[in-house]
């Protein structure tokens, strides 16, 4: 092939071999390859893959390769791969077909026609047949069994979705239906040219396991029958909002994490009932989790369903290959253990949901190769771990709580589905993971975070009480030497004899020691006692400015870091900051404190009123470093 001539080594390889980065390489290719030619580069890429026994998927190619859709020759060379791969002989049997357009419904007609091309073995009759098997015939129309006045209780209005074992309507219910409303249900009916007793059983059979769980984040079942000509079917209550894999297809951002959280705890509460009731699901995942108007979750679709005391014999009748999306299964149900029909099973898709829906990735890897050789193994080294292992955007909580109920060992997981729907809760109030352990200082960050308002409060008080041993700076000079006069005769007389006095050195002396030890932590607290007890301007005679100029750093890096968590507008930033303004004050820095204690005024009057109290008592402060900042500069 001439386009091969412009490709290195290493890509021409890549394509011959079969190998992953092939396809990498054809996408890259694609804006310059004709329709034709990327079908002939696909096609060699698979043949490929296939002669080394290695699994082909249409995923593979629709995930890379842009606009692969648009191409009706190329889609067909990765149709035509899939179903060899899918096939144990060179015919196509009708259950690839069947399961493919399950998969691919928009696919249908694509599926069906590459099918013809490629299977020389199917008469035209039979495919006439699998063309029938997903005709929604035409709608809207009747169904069910016809009542006294020739019309029957439901109206088929239009197709919702098509499924393994059949096909999903949205209908009238014309008994629960008025003339100003009318009652929506979901009807899944088994389509098929004759209706079998054993596939009404198993319909029939989903019907009654859905009907033994009550909860309102599971799909409620109404009624089941079967009708001659049509099939076996089940009415359920219709979710309008659609499912949850159609919400997250309809936006390329990954879903914020509250609403993600919020959405699997209520899919985790449903679980729990069914699990109650004596009911696994087998088969978590996006689409089968349905959205009311309102976005409330409900778990659907119980067709691989099982009750927990059939789970032993139900294991050994599923025909050895495991049933359920490879990319939310757990390893012991790829691996068809004895024990894979669990409510530990259904923990670890739970996990996964909640960890697709946080990150957009798939759990088991993000191709169907990678997933295989996750679940197969048995080992445990750090190469086959999932992908949430090492993923580092995700909250630390979070992460913890999908990669408990996502362990391995089965044993190790959430006990049941209330717990993990717990270990949700307590995220969502900012409480701290019991079984983390976390240490007295996240828990005390948590409980500020959970009570932002009563932890600004404490703040506030502390600031208030270091600003009341400030405003009395601002008296004039002379007023001030005055007044602390009056304060130190006020406390000789008081204290009475010289013994006192040297109390108050020693104490002055063992913060020095403090300070001279670095021991910032005894210096502050110290300064509120003795400030309280003897007033700042007695003790400033004493030397103690030395100590508030020695907080002055401290409290820089506060700032700093508070700026750096919350940022420069957050209430406990400005607090800090009104903080350093006085510590500067307190110094004698006073431009610096005028700078500091302006910008934090004007930070104050964006959140409050211009003529608040506190916005004034700030400006208050700021006016009298002011002040001392130009009586400063007129005594120099």
């Amino acid at each position: 092939m001439t386009e091969f001539a412009g490709l290195g080594r290493n890509e021409r390889e890549a394509i011959l071999s079969g190998s992953s980065k092939g396809v990498s390489v054809l996408a890259s290719l694609c804006s310059r390859l004709s329709d034709d030619e990327l079908a002939e580069m696909i096609e060699r890429h698979a043949e490929a893959r296939l002669g080394h026994r290695l699994p082909v998927s249409l995923d593979m190619y629709l995930d890379r390769i842009p606009m692969l859709t648009a191409r009706p020759n190329s889609l067909d060379a990765a149709l035509e791969a899939t179903m060899r791969s899918l096939s144990e002989s060179s015919a196509i049997p009708g259950r690839v077909i069947e399961n493919l357009v399950s998969q691919y419904p928009g696919l249908k007609d694509a599926i069906i026609e590459s099918a013809s091309l490629t299977n020389t073995v199917l008469s035209a009759s039979a495919l006439e047949q699998e063309f029938q098997r997903f005709s929604s015939g035409e709608l809207p129309r009747d169904f069910g069994v016809p009542s006294a006045d020739g019309t029957s209780r439901y109206q088929l209005k239009r197709v919702l979705g098509a499924g393994a074992s059949g096909q999903v309507f949205l209908a009238v219910d014309r008994q629960l239906s008025d003339d100003e409303h009318e009652a929506m249900v979901a009807i899944k009916v088994f389509r098929g040219t004759t209706v079998d007793e054993r596939a009404q059983h198993a319909l029939l059979d989903e019907a009654l396991k859905m009907r033994r769980v009550e909860h309102p984040n599971v799909v409620g079942v109404l009624d089941a029958g079967s009708v001659p000509d049509e099939g076996a079917y089940i009415v359920a209550e219709y979710a309008s909002g659609g499912t949850l894999d159609q919400r997250l297809h309809a936006t390329e951002d990954v879903m914020p994490r509250r609403q993600a959280v919020e959405i699997m705890r209520r899919v985790a509460l449903g679980l729990h009932a069914m699990h109650n009731a004596g009911v696994l699901h087998c088969d978590l995942k996006p689409s089968n989790i349905v959205l009311s108007e309102a976005g409330e979750p409900k778990i659907g679709d119980f067709g691989i369903a099982v009750r927990l005391h059939d789970a032993h014999s139900q294991f050994d009748a599923r025909d050895g290959e495991p049933m359920g999306n490879i990319a939310f299964m757990a390893p012991e149900r790829y691996q068809m253990t004895s024990t894979s029909l669990t409510i530990q099973a259904d923990l670890y898709s739970l996990g996964g949901l909640l960890y697709h829906l946080l990150t957009g990735a798939l759990p088991n890897g993000a191709t169907l190769e990678s997933a295989r050789a996750f679940l197969a193994s048995d080992a445990e080294h750090d190469d086959l771990l999932p992908p949430l292992a090492n993923y580092a955007g995700l909250d630390r909580d979070l992460a913890a709580i999908c990669k408990r109920s996502m362990a391995r060992n089965a044993s190790e997981r959430h006990e049941s589905a209330a717990a993990f729907a717990d270990d949700l809760r307590d995220w969502l109030e900012l409480r701290p993971i019991h079984w983390m352990k976390p240490g007295p200082i996240r828990r005390t960050r948590m409980w500020i975070r959970r009570r932002p308002a009563l932890a600004a409060t404490l703040s506030v008080a502390t600031i208030i009480a270091i600003s009341a041993l400030v405003f009395a700076k601002n008296a004039a000079d002379e007023r001030r030497q005055s007044l602390m006069q009056a304060q130190i005769d006020d406390a000789v007389q008081s204290l009475r004899d010289e013994a006192m006095r040297r109390g108050i050195l020693n104490s002055v002396n063992t913060l020095r020691q403090a300070a001279r030890n670095r021991d910032k932590t005894r210096i502050l607290p110290s300064l509120r006692v003795l400030e309280s007890l003897y007033g700042y301007a007695y003790l400033d005679a004493y030397g103690v400015k030395f100590f508030w100029e020695l907080q002055v750093p401290h409290f820089r890096a506060i700032v700093a870091n508070a700026e750096e968590d919350w940022g420069p507008h957050d209430f406990r930033t400005l607090l800090w900051e009104l903080g350093l303004g006085m510590a500067l004050f307190r110094s004698d820095a006073f431009a610096e404190a005028s700078n500091v204690l302006a910008n934090n005024e004007a930070a104050w009057q964006q959140h409050f009123e211009f003529d608040d109290a506190w916005v004034r008592t700030v400006g208050r402060v700021r006016t009298a470093a002011s002040a001392r900042e130009i009586l400063t500069r007129a005594a120099e």
